[in-house]
């Protein structure tokens, strides 16, 4: 990547001195540019590796065949869960509940009985539930991990490319479900919402 920056000098020696905002030291006018010229080279630097980095997270996570190829990727060689980290933390991630579907941030649009289907009081395995997930192609590849008290459950749902996490504790009750996403899709929150519902509604009919 080059970084070129145009200077209109106009009439001004670039060997004169100057003073930097809030510095009692002089320097030439030329260092001076070249001071700023790297400030602004080093934000796009920094950019740049945070979408290569978030890219390489997002495929490692995503493909079919990331777990055969671990050793061959220096992305790959960071623990699972410190992986986990850096993808949350460079892209967009939503509790499931609180998707605005049908164009509204209102959790209001969330029918009633959808709201009890992720509450204790529904009475769902969520640990069995993720192992009926792993079995579905519709939930795959997937990863789990696990915490103290809790597993992370993570499901890519290739049909929307977006993640499905779902962190449940050991005594089997949902701690918490986000929708992760590589760039925000407002237009499909409703058939991702349908579609996991549809799933757990089918669990539930063979399974209580």
């Amino acid at each position: 990547m080059k970084l070129i920056i145009l200077c209109r000098t106009q009439g001004i020696d670039l060997a004169d001195f100057m003073f930097r905002e809030g510095s009692n030291i002089a320097i030439h006018i030329l260092d001076n540019i070249a001071i700023e010229g790297s400030g602004l080279a080093l934000k796009e630097l920094h950019f740049v590796a945070e979408c290569l980095l978030k890219d390489s997270l997002w495929k490692s996570f995503s493909s079919r065949r990331s777990y055969l190829t671990l050793s061959q990727s220096t992305i790959n060689r960071m623990p699972h869960q410190q992986n986990l980290y850096e993808l949350l933390r460079l892209v967009p991630a939503h509790p499931f509940l609180q998707l605005p579907i049908n164009g509204s941030f209102k959790n209001d649009r969330i029918p009633a009985d959808v709201s009890f289907l992720f509450g204790i009081e529904s009475g769902i395995n969520w640990l069995s539930c993720c192992s009926s997930m792993k079995q579905n192609k519709f939930f795959s590849p997937h990863s789990s991990t696990e915490e103290k008290g809790s597993i992370n459950n993570l499901f890519y749902i290739e049909q929307y490319d977006i993640f499905l996490m779902l962190v449940v504790k050991r005594d089997s009750s949902l701690l918490r479900i986000d929708v992760i996403e590589k760039k925000i899709i407002p237009e499909k929150y409703q058939l991702i919402f349908d579609s996991v519902v549809s799933f757990i509604l089918h669990y539930v009919w063979h399974n209580l």
